[in-house]
């Protein structure tokens, strides 16, 4: 099947989810990676895409503004940090997972935290004395941002 006949079928609504499984696993990775950029993209694809065995097609799927938050929490517990990261950075996250991942063992999702938008001044307070010194200084301008 041509590649611009799969993305279409990618893009029409009606397309089962079976079938998007098929065409998205048929693609390369480069392709997949452009497609999850596309904030166009169908939620069922998004859903494919977020169990990519490519780590950056997954950090594009939760940086994908149409990433619903039930796929960003999923995604919160991904195994590498830099997916978990970026689920963070999206503006859609939900204060919920702002929350648990404060308290990530690693210091990038908490910075990540302290540097979000919507991360409760209460929380970025916390944060504000964390172990780690980026945590710290992101939480602190997060804070003056919101005063």
């Amino acid at each position: 099947m041509p590649h611009k006949t799969r993305v279409s079928l990618l893009e029409f609504n009606e397309t089962t989810f079976s079938i998007r499984k098929i065409i998205v696993q048929n693609f390369s990775k480069n392709i997949r990676f452009g497609l999850v950029r596309n904030h166009k993209l169908s939620v069922g694809s998004l859903k494919i895409l977020a169990h990519d065995t490519d780590k950056d097609v997954r950090k594009c799927v939760v940086l994908n503004p149409n990433t619903p938050s039930s796929l960003l929490e999923v995604s919160a517990c991904d195994t590498e940090k830099n997916v978990r990261k970026y689920v963070i950075l999206n503006p859609n996250t939900p204060v919920s997972l702002l929350e648990v991942s404060a308290c990530d063992t690693k210091e990038s999702v908490r910075s990540g935290v302290a540097w979000n938008r919507n991360t409760p001044a209460c929380l970025l307070e916390i944060l504000a004395h964390d172990t780690d010194r980026s945590v710290r200084l992101d939480a602190e301008n997060n804070l003056m941002r919101k005063s």
